[in-house]
């Protein structure tokens, strides 16, 4: 279930990054591109983090509890975090 939820709030990212790439194709600004990056990186980074939580499930509970506190959890866990960061800073100097 949770690789299931990870996936698709990876391909929700992923879609929006695309529109946001669109965007600055069009109306040709710069913090589009960036934005369109963090999105991509956030997306990325949740598909990986599916992918920890995947084979926390497949492993024994005592296991699973470690995986999931586990340093490659919380590595991806701030890339995602980093990439909504990116874009909420760049899409700030749009006002």
């Amino acid at each position: 279930m949770l690789l299931v939820v990870g996936r698709v709030i990876a391909v929700w990212f992923a879609i929006i990054a695309a529109i946001q790439f669109v965007t600055a194709i069009v109306m040709t600004q710069w913090q589009f591109w960036i934005s369109g990056a963090g999105l991509l990186t956030t997306a990325w980074a949740w598909w990986r983090l599916a992918d920890v939580w995947r084979e926390a499930t497949l492993n024994q509970p005592l296991q699973t509890a470690r995986l999931l506190r586990s340093k490659e959890s919380a590595k991806w866990a701030l890339i995602a975090l980093a990439g909504i960061a990116a874009t909420v800073i760049v899409m700030a100097t749009l006002g």
